[in-house]
Protein backbone atom coordinates (compact mmCIF):
# COMPACT_ATOMS: atom_id res chain seq x y z
CA UNK A 1 0.00 0.00 0.00
CA UNK A 2 2.83 2.36 0.83
CA UNK A 3 4.46 1.67 -2.53
CA UNK A 4 1.19 2.21 -4.36
CA UNK A 5 0.65 5.46 -2.45
CA UNK A 6 4.12 6.70 -3.37
CA UNK A 7 3.47 5.81 -7.01
CA UNK A 8 0.21 7.74 -6.97
CA UNK A 9 2.00 10.80 -5.57
CA UNK A 10 4.66 10.58 -8.27
CA UNK A 11 2.01 10.21 -10.97
CA UNK A 12 0.07 13.18 -9.63
CA UNK A 13 3.26 15.29 -9.52
CA UNK A 14 4.15 14.30 -13.08
CA UNK A 15 0.64 15.14 -14.21
CA UNK A 16 0.76 18.58 -12.56
CA UNK A 17 4.13 19.35 -14.17
CA UNK A 18 2.84 18.25 -17.58
CA UNK A 19 -0.32 20.33 -17.19
CA UNK A 20 1.71 23.32 -16.06
CA UNK A 21 4.07 22.90 -19.00
CA UNK A 22 1.16 22.75 -21.43
CA UNK A 23 -0.35 25.90 -19.92
CA UNK A 24 2.96 27.76 -20.21
CA UNK A 25 3.31 26.62 -23.83
CA UNK A 26 -0.16 27.91 -24.69
CA UNK A 27 0.58 31.26 -23.05
CA UNK A 28 3.86 31.61 -24.94
CA UNK A 29 2.23 30.79 -28.27
CA UNK A 30 -0.46 33.38 -27.53
CA UNK A 31 2.18 36.04 -26.81
CA UNK A 32 4.01 35.25 -30.03
CA UNK A 33 0.74 35.41 -31.96
CA UNK A 34 0.01 38.98 -30.78
CA UNK A 35 3.47 40.23 -31.67
CA UNK A 36 5.16 39.93 -28.25
CA UNK A 37 7.97 37.82 -29.64
CA UNK A 38 10.67 38.86 -27.15
CA UNK A 39 8.36 38.32 -24.21
CA UNK A 40 7.45 34.88 -25.55
CA UNK A 41 11.12 34.04 -26.07
CA UNK A 42 12.02 35.24 -22.57
CA UNK A 43 9.24 33.11 -21.13
CA UNK A 44 10.39 30.06 -23.08
CA UNK A 45 13.99 30.43 -21.90
CA UNK A 46 12.86 31.01 -18.32
CA UNK A 47 10.65 27.92 -18.41
CA UNK A 48 13.55 25.84 -19.76
CA UNK A 49 16.02 27.11 -17.15
CA UNK A 50 13.49 26.61 -14.37
CA UNK A 51 13.01 23.02 -15.49
CA UNK A 52 16.78 22.53 -15.42
CA UNK A 53 16.99 23.88 -11.88
CA UNK A 54 14.20 21.53 -10.77
CA UNK A 55 16.29 18.58 -11.98
CA UNK A 56 19.54 19.99 -10.58
CA UNK A 57 20.34 23.32 -8.94
CA UNK A 58 23.83 23.17 -10.46
CA UNK A 59 22.40 22.57 -13.94
CA UNK A 60 20.06 25.52 -13.49
CA UNK A 61 22.94 27.70 -12.33
CA UNK A 62 25.25 26.85 -15.23
CA UNK A 63 22.38 27.17 -17.69
CA UNK A 64 21.66 30.66 -16.36
CA UNK A 65 25.33 31.65 -16.56
CA UNK A 66 25.48 30.45 -20.17
CA UNK A 67 22.41 32.54 -20.97
CA UNK A 68 23.89 35.66 -19.32
CA UNK A 69 27.15 35.19 -21.21
CA UNK A 70 25.34 34.99 -24.55
CA UNK A 71 22.72 37.64 -23.76
CA UNK A 72 24.45 40.49 -25.58
CA UNK A 73 24.90 38.58 -28.84
CA UNK A 74 21.42 37.08 -28.58
CA UNK A 75 19.83 40.52 -28.33
CA UNK A 76 21.89 41.72 -31.29
CA UNK A 77 20.77 38.78 -33.40
CA UNK A 78 17.11 39.70 -32.78
CA UNK A 79 17.48 43.23 -34.14
CA UNK A 80 16.51 42.24 -37.70
CA UNK A 81 13.39 40.50 -36.39
CA UNK A 82 12.23 42.74 -33.58
CA UNK A 83 14.36 45.89 -33.46
CA UNK A 84 16.18 47.15 -30.34
CA UNK A 85 13.63 47.81 -27.57
CA UNK A 86 14.26 50.28 -24.77
CA UNK A 87 12.78 47.80 -22.29
CA UNK A 88 13.77 44.24 -23.15
CA UNK A 89 12.08 41.34 -21.30
CA UNK A 90 15.14 39.20 -22.07
CA UNK A 91 16.98 41.22 -19.42
CA UNK A 92 14.55 39.91 -16.79
CA UNK A 93 15.37 36.22 -17.28
CA UNK A 94 18.51 36.45 -15.12
CA UNK A 95 16.74 38.14 -12.15
CA UNK A 96 13.84 35.68 -12.47
CA UNK A 97 16.22 32.72 -12.35
CA UNK A 98 17.91 34.26 -9.34
CA UNK A 99 14.54 34.16 -7.57
CA UNK A 100 14.07 30.53 -8.65
CA UNK A 101 17.43 29.59 -7.09
CA UNK A 102 17.27 31.77 -3.95
CA UNK A 103 13.67 31.35 -2.78
CA UNK A 104 14.00 27.59 -2.04
CA UNK A 105 17.14 28.32 0.01
CA UNK A 106 15.20 30.94 1.99
CA UNK A 107 12.31 28.52 2.51
CA UNK A 108 14.69 25.85 3.81
CA UNK A 109 16.46 28.44 6.02
CA UNK A 110 19.75 27.76 4.25
CA UNK A 111 20.56 31.48 4.10
CA UNK A 112 22.48 32.12 7.30
CA UNK A 113 24.14 35.23 8.69
CA UNK A 114 26.98 33.45 10.46
CA UNK A 115 29.96 35.50 9.25
CA UNK A 116 30.90 39.17 9.28
CA UNK A 117 30.81 39.24 5.47
CA UNK A 118 27.32 37.71 5.20
CA UNK A 119 26.00 40.24 7.75
CA UNK A 120 27.61 43.13 5.87
CA UNK A 121 26.13 41.96 2.56
CA UNK A 122 22.66 41.66 4.12
CA UNK A 123 23.00 45.15 5.61
CA UNK A 124 24.07 46.64 2.28
CA UNK A 125 21.12 44.98 0.56
CA UNK A 126 18.80 46.62 3.09
CA UNK A 127 20.36 50.03 2.34
CA UNK A 128 19.98 49.40 -1.39
CA UNK A 129 16.28 48.57 -0.98
CA UNK A 130 15.75 51.86 0.86
CA UNK A 131 17.67 53.77 -1.83
CA UNK A 132 15.27 52.48 -4.50
CA UNK A 133 12.78 55.02 -3.12
CA UNK A 134 15.18 57.96 -2.80
CA UNK A 135 13.37 60.88 -4.53
CA UNK A 136 16.65 62.62 -5.45
CA UNK A 137 17.22 60.24 -8.37
CA UNK A 138 14.00 61.23 -10.11
CA UNK A 139 11.12 58.89 -11.05
CA UNK A 140 10.70 55.66 -9.10
CA UNK A 141 11.46 53.68 -12.28
CA UNK A 142 15.06 54.91 -12.01
CA UNK A 143 15.42 53.32 -8.57
CA UNK A 144 13.72 50.10 -9.68
CA UNK A 145 16.01 49.88 -12.69
CA UNK A 146 18.98 50.60 -10.44
CA UNK A 147 18.08 47.48 -8.47
CA UNK A 148 18.75 45.41 -11.61
CA UNK A 149 22.29 46.78 -11.74
CA UNK A 150 23.10 46.62 -8.03
CA UNK A 151 20.66 44.60 -5.93
CA UNK A 152 20.30 41.67 -8.34
CA UNK A 153 24.06 40.97 -8.77
CA UNK A 154 24.80 41.14 -5.05
CA UNK A 155 21.97 38.69 -4.31
CA UNK A 156 23.91 36.02 -6.25
CA UNK A 157 26.19 36.02 -3.19
CA UNK A 158 23.70 33.75 -1.41
CA UNK A 159 23.56 31.31 -4.33
CA UNK A 160 27.36 31.10 -4.44
CA UNK A 161 27.48 30.57 -0.69
CA UNK A 162 25.20 27.55 -0.81
CA UNK A 163 25.89 26.00 -4.23
CA UNK A 164 29.54 26.65 -5.09
CA UNK A 165 31.31 24.02 -3.05
CA UNK A 166 34.94 23.34 -3.95
CA UNK A 167 34.23 20.75 -6.71
CA UNK A 168 31.55 22.95 -8.32
CA UNK A 169 33.84 25.96 -8.06
CA UNK A 170 36.60 24.07 -9.85
CA UNK A 171 34.15 23.17 -12.61
CA UNK A 172 33.12 26.82 -12.90
CA UNK A 173 36.74 27.95 -13.27
CA UNK A 174 38.20 25.30 -15.57
CA UNK A 175 35.25 23.91 -17.50
CA UNK A 176 33.24 27.08 -17.90
CA UNK A 177 35.08 30.39 -17.41
CA UNK A 178 38.38 29.36 -19.03
CA UNK A 179 36.82 27.76 -22.17
CA UNK A 180 34.45 30.71 -22.41
CA UNK A 181 37.39 33.13 -22.32
CA UNK A 182 39.23 31.20 -25.04
CA UNK A 183 36.20 31.10 -27.37
CA UNK A 184 35.50 34.80 -26.71
CA UNK A 185 39.14 35.64 -27.48
CA UNK A 186 38.93 33.87 -30.86
CA UNK A 187 35.61 35.53 -31.70
CA UNK A 188 36.99 38.92 -30.66
CA UNK A 189 40.10 38.34 -32.74
CA UNK A 190 37.89 37.69 -35.76
CA UNK A 191 36.07 40.97 -35.13
CA UNK A 192 39.36 42.84 -34.82
CA UNK A 193 40.63 41.45 -38.15
CA UNK A 194 37.48 41.31 -40.29
CA UNK A 195 35.16 43.73 -38.49
CA UNK A 196 31.68 43.35 -37.05
CA UNK A 197 29.10 41.05 -38.59
CA UNK A 198 25.98 42.71 -40.12
CA UNK A 199 23.77 42.22 -37.05
CA UNK A 200 26.52 43.70 -34.86
CA UNK A 201 26.82 46.75 -37.11
CA UNK A 202 23.05 47.19 -36.83
CA UNK A 203 23.41 47.17 -33.05
CA UNK A 204 26.30 49.63 -33.26
CA UNK A 205 24.11 52.19 -35.03
CA UNK A 206 20.64 51.51 -33.59
CA UNK A 207 21.66 51.21 -29.94
CA UNK A 208 23.85 54.31 -30.16
CA UNK A 209 27.17 52.78 -29.13
CA UNK A 210 29.15 55.20 -31.26
CA UNK A 211 31.65 55.70 -28.42
CA UNK A 212 33.10 52.21 -28.93
CA UNK A 213 35.67 53.62 -31.31
CA UNK A 214 36.15 54.77 -34.90
CA UNK A 215 34.12 52.79 -37.41
CA UNK A 216 37.24 51.31 -39.01
CA UNK A 217 38.57 50.12 -35.65
CA UNK A 218 35.67 48.94 -33.49
CA UNK A 219 36.56 47.26 -30.22
CA UNK A 220 35.77 43.53 -30.12
CA UNK A 221 32.74 42.50 -28.07
CA UNK A 222 32.50 38.79 -29.03
CA UNK A 223 29.13 37.66 -27.62
CA UNK A 224 29.05 39.92 -24.55
CA UNK A 225 27.02 43.05 -23.87
CA UNK A 226 30.04 45.36 -24.25
CA UNK A 227 33.73 45.48 -25.08
CA UNK A 228 34.36 46.13 -21.39
CA UNK A 229 32.84 42.81 -20.36
CA UNK A 230 34.63 41.06 -23.22
CA UNK A 231 37.98 42.33 -21.90
CA UNK A 232 37.14 41.32 -18.32
CA UNK A 233 36.26 37.72 -19.26
CA UNK A 234 39.48 37.36 -21.27
CA UNK A 235 41.40 38.81 -18.32
CA UNK A 236 39.82 36.23 -16.00
CA UNK A 237 41.06 33.47 -18.31
CA UNK A 238 44.54 35.02 -18.29
CA UNK A 239 44.60 35.12 -14.48
CA UNK A 240 43.52 31.46 -14.26
CA UNK A 241 46.41 30.57 -16.56
CA UNK A 242 48.81 32.79 -14.60
CA UNK A 243 47.84 31.05 -11.33
CA UNK A 244 48.54 27.64 -12.84
CA UNK A 245 51.87 28.82 -14.29
CA UNK A 246 52.98 30.20 -10.94
CA UNK A 247 52.10 26.85 -9.37
CA UNK A 248 54.44 25.06 -11.80
CA UNK A 249 52.14 24.32 -14.76
CA UNK A 250 54.59 25.69 -17.35
CA UNK A 251 52.32 24.76 -20.26
CA UNK A 252 49.99 27.56 -19.19
CA UNK A 253 52.45 30.21 -20.37
CA UNK A 254 51.51 30.06 -24.05
CA UNK A 255 47.76 30.32 -23.44
CA UNK A 256 48.34 33.12 -20.92
CA UNK A 257 50.31 35.12 -23.49
CA UNK A 258 47.62 34.52 -26.11
CA UNK A 259 44.83 35.74 -23.85
CA UNK A 260 46.94 38.67 -22.66
CA UNK A 261 47.58 39.69 -26.27
CA UNK A 262 43.85 39.54 -27.03
CA UNK A 263 43.16 41.76 -24.02
CA UNK A 264 45.87 44.16 -25.18
CA UNK A 265 44.29 44.68 -28.62
CA UNK A 266 40.88 45.46 -27.10
CA UNK A 267 42.34 48.92 -26.56
CA UNK A 268 41.48 49.39 -22.87
CA UNK A 269 44.47 49.96 -20.58
CA UNK A 270 42.79 49.09 -17.28
CA UNK A 271 42.45 45.31 -17.89
CA UNK A 272 46.09 45.07 -19.01
CA UNK A 273 47.33 46.76 -15.83
CA UNK A 274 44.98 44.67 -13.70
CA UNK A 275 46.34 41.39 -15.12
CA UNK A 276 49.91 42.45 -14.31
CA UNK A 277 48.93 43.54 -10.78
CA UNK A 278 46.95 40.33 -10.12
CA UNK A 279 49.81 38.12 -11.33
CA UNK A 280 52.25 40.02 -9.10
CA UNK A 281 49.95 39.62 -6.10
CA UNK A 282 49.49 35.88 -6.70
CA UNK A 283 53.27 35.42 -6.93
CA UNK A 284 53.60 37.32 -3.65
CA UNK A 285 51.16 35.22 -1.63
CA UNK A 286 52.68 31.98 -2.90
CA UNK A 287 55.46 32.56 -0.37
CA UNK A 288 54.82 30.64 2.88
CA UNK A 289 56.40 33.55 4.75
CA UNK A 290 53.80 36.31 5.12
CA UNK A 291 56.43 38.87 6.03
CA UNK A 292 57.78 38.74 2.46
CA UNK A 293 54.44 39.24 0.72
CA UNK A 294 54.68 43.02 0.36
CA UNK A 295 58.28 42.90 -0.87
CA UNK A 296 57.54 40.12 -3.36
CA UNK A 297 54.46 41.98 -4.57
CA UNK A 298 56.47 45.15 -5.19
CA UNK A 299 59.19 43.20 -7.00
CA UNK A 300 56.52 41.49 -9.12
CA UNK A 301 54.96 44.84 -10.00
CA UNK A 302 58.33 46.28 -11.01
CA UNK A 303 59.08 43.26 -13.20
CA UNK A 304 55.61 43.38 -14.74
CA UNK A 305 55.77 47.13 -15.34
CA UNK A 306 59.18 46.86 -16.98
CA UNK A 307 58.00 43.96 -19.14
CA UNK A 308 54.93 45.94 -20.20
CA UNK A 309 57.06 48.98 -21.00
CA UNK A 310 59.61 47.00 -23.01
CA UNK A 311 57.02 45.00 -24.96
CA UNK A 312 55.08 48.19 -25.74
CA UNK A 313 58.15 49.82 -27.26
CA UNK A 314 58.64 46.74 -29.43
CA UNK A 315 55.09 46.26 -30.69
CA UNK A 316 54.77 49.97 -31.48
CA UNK A 317 57.24 49.40 -34.32
CA UNK A 318 55.08 46.73 -35.97
CA UNK A 319 51.57 47.94 -35.17
CA UNK A 320 50.23 47.47 -38.70
CA UNK A 321 46.88 48.61 -40.08
CA UNK A 322 43.23 48.04 -39.22
CA UNK A 323 41.66 47.70 -35.78
CA UNK A 324 44.54 45.69 -34.35
CA UNK A 325 47.13 48.21 -35.55
CA UNK A 326 45.03 51.13 -34.29
CA UNK A 327 44.68 49.79 -30.75
CA UNK A 328 48.18 48.31 -30.51
CA UNK A 329 49.56 51.73 -31.40
CA UNK A 330 47.24 53.36 -28.86
CA UNK A 331 48.18 50.93 -26.09
CA UNK A 332 51.88 51.09 -26.89
CA UNK A 333 51.81 54.87 -26.73
CA UNK A 334 50.28 54.81 -23.27
CA UNK A 335 52.50 52.12 -21.74
CA UNK A 336 55.71 53.34 -23.38
CA UNK A 337 54.97 56.87 -22.11
CA UNK A 338 53.13 56.31 -18.81
CA UNK A 339 53.79 59.84 -17.52
CA UNK A 340 52.45 61.56 -20.64
CA UNK A 341 48.98 62.87 -19.75
CA UNK A 342 48.05 62.99 -23.44
CA UNK A 343 48.63 59.25 -23.71
CA UNK A 344 47.25 58.11 -20.33
CA UNK A 345 43.78 58.67 -18.83
CA UNK A 346 44.70 57.37 -15.35
CA UNK A 347 44.53 60.85 -13.81
CA UNK A 348 41.05 61.40 -15.22
CA UNK A 349 39.74 58.12 -13.80
CA UNK A 350 41.42 58.85 -10.46
CA UNK A 351 39.76 62.25 -10.28
CA UNK A 352 36.34 60.72 -11.06
CA UNK A 353 36.83 58.18 -8.26
CA UNK A 354 37.79 60.82 -5.69
CA UNK A 355 34.95 63.06 -6.81
CA UNK A 356 32.49 60.23 -6.18
CA UNK A 357 33.83 59.70 -2.66
CA UNK A 358 33.75 63.44 -1.86
CA UNK A 359 30.21 63.88 -3.14
CA UNK A 360 29.05 60.83 -1.21
CA UNK A 361 30.46 62.23 2.05
CA UNK A 362 29.19 65.76 1.35
CA UNK A 363 25.67 64.45 0.55
CA UNK A 364 25.37 61.62 3.10
CA UNK A 365 21.78 60.57 2.26
CA UNK A 366 22.81 59.54 -1.25
CA UNK A 367 21.18 60.13 -4.62
CA UNK A 368 19.31 56.84 -5.02
CA UNK A 369 20.15 53.41 -6.33
CA UNK A 370 19.68 54.25 -10.01
CA UNK A 371 21.61 57.54 -9.96
CA UNK A 372 24.93 56.04 -11.11
CA UNK A 373 23.43 53.66 -13.70
CA UNK A 374 22.29 54.06 -17.30
CA UNK A 375 18.72 54.08 -15.97
CA UNK A 376 19.20 57.72 -14.93
CA UNK A 377 19.82 58.71 -18.55
CA UNK A 378 17.24 56.37 -20.08
CA UNK A 379 14.40 57.68 -17.92
CA UNK A 380 15.24 61.36 -18.11
CA UNK A 381 16.96 61.85 -14.76
CA UNK A 382 20.29 63.50 -14.05
CA UNK A 383 22.96 61.01 -13.07
CA UNK A 384 26.69 60.52 -12.77
CA UNK A 385 28.96 57.49 -12.72
CA UNK A 386 32.47 57.55 -11.29
CA UNK A 387 33.18 54.26 -13.14
CA UNK A 388 34.27 52.52 -9.90
CA UNK A 389 31.69 50.66 -7.82
CA UNK A 390 33.19 51.76 -4.47
CA UNK A 391 32.74 55.48 -5.20
CA UNK A 392 29.46 54.80 -7.02
CA UNK A 393 28.07 53.25 -3.85
CA UNK A 394 28.98 56.42 -1.95
CA UNK A 395 26.98 58.36 -4.53
CA UNK A 396 24.01 55.97 -4.77
CA UNK A 397 23.87 54.65 -1.23
CA UNK A 398 25.14 57.68 0.64
CA UNK A 399 27.93 57.62 3.16
CA UNK A 400 26.38 54.62 4.97
CA UNK A 401 26.09 52.52 1.81
CA UNK A 402 29.58 53.52 0.67
CA UNK A 403 31.19 52.67 4.01
CA UNK A 404 29.41 49.31 4.22
CA UNK A 405 30.61 48.45 0.73
CA UNK A 406 34.15 49.47 1.64
CA UNK A 407 33.95 47.15 4.65
CA UNK A 408 32.73 44.36 2.35
CA UNK A 409 35.77 44.84 0.08
CA UNK A 410 38.07 44.56 3.12
CA UNK A 411 36.23 41.49 4.43
CA UNK A 412 36.44 39.80 1.02
CA UNK A 413 40.21 40.33 0.99
CA UNK A 414 40.52 38.95 4.52
CA UNK A 415 38.35 35.95 3.72
CA UNK A 416 40.25 35.17 0.52
CA UNK A 417 43.61 35.22 2.33
CA UNK A 418 42.25 33.10 5.19
CA UNK A 419 40.97 30.43 2.79
CA UNK A 420 44.21 30.52 0.78
CA UNK A 421 46.38 30.06 3.86
CA UNK A 422 44.21 27.18 5.02
CA UNK A 423 44.40 24.97 1.92
CA UNK A 424 46.83 26.72 -0.50
CA UNK A 425 45.03 25.05 -3.41
CA UNK A 426 44.89 26.23 -7.00
CA UNK A 427 41.16 27.00 -6.77
CA UNK A 428 41.65 29.36 -3.82
CA UNK A 429 44.53 31.01 -5.67
CA UNK A 430 42.44 31.51 -8.82
CA UNK A 431 39.48 32.97 -6.93
CA UNK A 432 41.74 35.40 -5.08
CA UNK A 433 43.30 36.48 -8.37
CA UNK A 434 39.98 36.96 -10.15
CA UNK A 435 38.47 39.06 -7.36
CA UNK A 436 41.61 41.19 -7.18
CA UNK A 437 41.49 41.59 -10.96
CA UNK A 438 37.89 42.81 -10.88
CA UNK A 439 37.93 44.83 -7.63
CA UNK A 440 36.20 48.14 -8.26
CA UNK A 441 34.01 46.43 -10.88
CA UNK A 442 32.22 43.81 -8.80
CA UNK A 443 29.03 45.78 -9.40
CA UNK A 444 29.66 46.92 -12.96
CA UNK A 445 26.32 48.07 -14.34
CA UNK A 446 26.75 46.92 -17.94
CA UNK A 447 28.50 43.63 -17.18
CA UNK A 448 25.48 41.39 -16.51
CA UNK A 449 27.53 38.21 -16.71
CA UNK A 450 30.68 39.23 -14.82
CA UNK A 451 28.78 40.97 -12.01
CA UNK A 452 26.99 37.66 -11.43
CA UNK A 453 30.28 35.72 -11.52
CA UNK A 454 31.94 38.11 -9.06
CA UNK A 455 29.25 37.73 -6.43
CA UNK A 456 29.00 33.99 -6.91
CA UNK A 457 32.74 33.80 -6.21
CA UNK A 458 32.46 36.09 -3.19
CA UNK A 459 29.64 33.93 -1.88
CA UNK A 460 31.72 30.79 -2.47
CA UNK A 461 34.58 32.36 -0.51
CA UNK A 462 32.31 33.12 2.42
CA UNK A 463 30.70 29.68 2.31
CA UNK A 464 34.13 28.02 2.48
CA UNK A 465 35.13 30.37 5.30
CA UNK A 466 32.00 29.49 7.28
CA UNK A 467 32.61 25.77 6.82
CA UNK A 468 36.27 26.14 7.84
CA UNK A 469 35.27 27.96 11.02
CA UNK A 470 32.79 25.22 11.93
CA UNK A 471 35.38 22.53 11.25
CA UNK A 472 37.89 24.30 13.48
CA UNK A 473 35.45 24.72 16.38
Amino acid sequence: MAIAGAGSIRNAKTGLIAAGGLLVLCMLLALAAIGQFRLALAGTILAFLTGLSMMSVKAGLFGTLTYLAMLGEGRRLLISMDGWPALDPLLMVGPAMLAVLVVPALAKREVRLDTALSKAVALLMAVMILQIFNPRQGPLIVGVSGALFYLVPITWFWVGRNVLTSPVLKTLLYRFLLPLGIVAALYGLYQSIFGYLPHQMAWYYIAGYLSLGPIEALKPVSFFASSTEHAIVLSVGAVIMAAGFLRGQKGNALLFLGLFACVFIVGSRGPVVRIVAAAAALWAILSPNRSTWILRGLVGLVIGAFGLYWSSTQVAQVAGDGAIGFYVDRQAGAFANPLDKKESTATIHGAMFMNGIRRGVAEPLGHGLGYTTTASVKFGSDGFSSEVDISNLFLSGGVVGGLIYLVIVILVARTALFNWQRDRGIVALCVSGILLLTVGEWLHGMAYFMSTINWLLIGALDGAYSRNLKAAS
